[in-house]
C-alpha cells in the first residue's frame, strides 16, 4: 500500500500542474472611466512680466520719495478642478480655480477657467494645449515697507487670456507642466498727491504653471 503512494501523489500533480497550475490565466486591464473628476495642484507657478520693473510711484511731498517696482516675476500658486473627458487617445479637460499673485509690491487674488486637450502617443506621456482666462484686481502692497500705503494706488480689473502647449506625464496621479503667454493689462490710478511714472501697467508675459493632476476615478 505504502508502495502506491508516491506513484499516485506524482500523477496528481502531473494531472494538477497540466490542467490547473499551468493554464493561462487572461489578464483584464484596469480600465478607464469616460469622465473624471480632476483636480490640480500647482504650488510654485511663476509669471514672468518684464513690464512689472520700473513702475514707480512718485510723491508730491517735501521728501520726494519713490516707491520703486524691483523684479519682473510674480509666484502664483492655484489649484484648480473639474471634468475630464477620456479616450485612449485623447483627454480634455475643463476646470475651474483660483489662485494668488505674490510679489514684493504687487498682489492680489485670482479666478481661472482653463480647458485641455491632451494626445495620448503612450498611456503615460500626454501633449497638448491649453487657453484660458484670469481675473483678478492687483492690489498695490508694500507691507508697511514703502512712503505709500494701499490706498494711495489703485487698478482697475484685470480679464486675461492664457493659450500655450502642456506636457503630462502619468496616469491618475501625474506631473503636469504648461508655458503659456498670457495678457493682462490694467489702468494705473493714483491718489492723495501720489503719480506714477505709467497710467497703463502690462502685467502679462510668460506663465509657468506646473504641479500634480489626479484623476477620479
Amino acid at each position: 500500500m505504502k508502495k502506491l503512494i508516491f506513484p499516485i501523489l506524482l500523477i496528481f500533480f502531473l494531472f494538477s500542474g497540466k490542467h490547473g497550475f499551468t493554464q493561462e490565466t487572461e489578464v483584464v486591464p484596469i480600465q478607464e472611466s469616460p469622465v473624471s473628476f480632476v483636480i490640480s495642484l500647482n504650488p510654485t507657478s511663476l509669471i514672468i512680466s518684464p513690464d512689472k520693473t520700473g513702475f514707480t510711484i512718485h510723491s508730491a511731498n517735501e521728501m520726494d520719495e519713490d516707491d520703486v517696482v524691483t523684479g519682473f516675476s510674480f509666484n502664483t500658486p492655484n489649484m484648480k478642478a473639474g471634468l475630464g473627458f477620456n479616450s485612449r487617445l485623447v483627454q480634455v479637460d475643463l476646470l475651474a480655480g483660483c489662485g494668488s499673485l505674490i510679489s514684493g509690491r504687487i498682489s492680489g487674488n485670482f479666478f481661472s477657467g482653463d480647458a485641455y486637450c491632451r494626445f495620448r502617443p503612450t498611456p503615460v506621456i500626454s501633449v497638448g494645449i491649453h487657453a484660458g482666462f484670469m481675473k483678478y484686481t492687483p492690489k498695490w502692497d508694500f507691507f508697511g515697507l514703502s512712503w505709500s500705503n494701499p490706498d494711495d494706488v489703485s487698478f482697475s480689473a484685470v480679464n486675461g487670456l492664457l493659450i500655450g502647449p502642456v506636457f503630462s506625464f502619468g496616469k491618475r496621479a501625474c506631473f503636469t507642466i504648461s508655458l503659456d503667454y498670457a495678457t493682462g493689462v490694467t489702468d494705473v490710478r493714483t491718489h492723495n498727491g501720489y503719480s506714477a511714472n505709467r497710467d497703463k501697467l502690462d502685467l502679462g508675459g510668460l506663465m509657468l504653471n506646473y504641479g500634480l493632476l489626479m484623476r477620479v476615478p
